[in-house]
């Protein structure tokens, strides 16, 4: 269970690694009720994708593990 934005990213790296994976997304079971507008949402929304998007090509090209074990 993860939001859905990190999905497609999990998923990827467990079949990668030979795990059999489904998913749910978070907010699909659970509702929400945001205060916020709906420019703050788009602009939210526009940052997890951009941000999800660098995850998954660090991920894909073996540089994020590298950088995830920098001290």
């Amino acid at each position: 269970v993860s939001q859905s934005f990190h999905l497609w990213r999990i998923v990827a790296m467990c079949l990668d690694e030979k795990i059999d994976a489904c998913g749910a997304a978070a907010e699909k079971i659970v509702t929400v009720e945001n205060s916020i507008s709906f420019p703050e949402i788009y602009a939210i929304r526009i940052g997890r994708y951009y941000r999800s998007s660098l995850l998954f090509i660090l991920y894909k090209t073996s540089l994020y593990e590298k950088f995830s074990n920098m001290n």
